[in-house]
């Protein structure tokens, strides 16, 4: 079993130094086709930031009605997700995380609710209304039919948070869960 064991370490030694090696010899070239691997990257970030923020209209649980340039004075964080169950530990996550290190950042914390992914749209709206102070961060939008969500690209039921710059470029996006760390780097991306 040792000899076994050694020898199977012996060969992933070997598979990860020709990897290393013929990754040097190929000038730092990614899987896709020997594009670099440099150029791969800037690829993915693009595609990340740089998209704008669709035009809208919304209203928050009192029926108000904000726009894509009522919100954009100084950036905006899009925290985009539905009122489910499943997502309540997130939604509170990042809300907690956002608030604790906006420090004196002007920007609008937002949280775009998608309704067509409620299974009780008139009692999340209701609870939606008793939180909602319009007065402090954050602001509630109310997607009724997702149409938002859907054209930012994020999946029904799934929760992403976008940063939006003053003119409404993409700067940054996250879509794992909700940590410190990850809230100080999107209040980060507005400066």
């Amino acid at each position: 079993m040792l000899i076994i064991t050694r020898r199977v370490i012996a060969v992933l030694a070997m598979c990860v130094l020709i990897v290393v090696i013929y990754g040097c010899k190929k000038d730092e070239t990614s899987a896709k086709e020997g594009t670099p691997v440099k150029k791969v990257v800037a690829e993915k970030k693009a595609a990340i930031t740089g998209k704008d923020l669709p035009e809208f209209t919304l209203k928050d649980p009192r029926g108000k009605a904000f726009s894509r340039k009522d919100i954009l004075n100084n950036g905006v964080v899009f925290v985009v997700t539905a009122p489910t169950l499943s997502n309540k530990n997130v939604q509170t996550g990042w809300a907690n995380y956002l608030k604790s290190t906006k420090h004196d950042s002007k920007a609008r914390l937002i949280f775009l609710q998608d309704m067509s992914a409620s299974s009780f749209p008139g009692m999340a709206l209701s609870e939606m209304k008793k939180q909602d102070d319009p007065n402090n961060d954050p602001l509630l939008l109310i997607d009724q039919e997702g149409v938002l969500r859907s054209k930012l690209g994020v999946e029904k039921e799934h929760t992403a948070v976008f940063v939006y710059n003053s003119e409404g470029k993409r700067v940054h996006e996250e879509r794992g869960g909700p940590s410190e760390k990850s809230a100080s780097l999107i209040w980060k991306s507005l400066e």
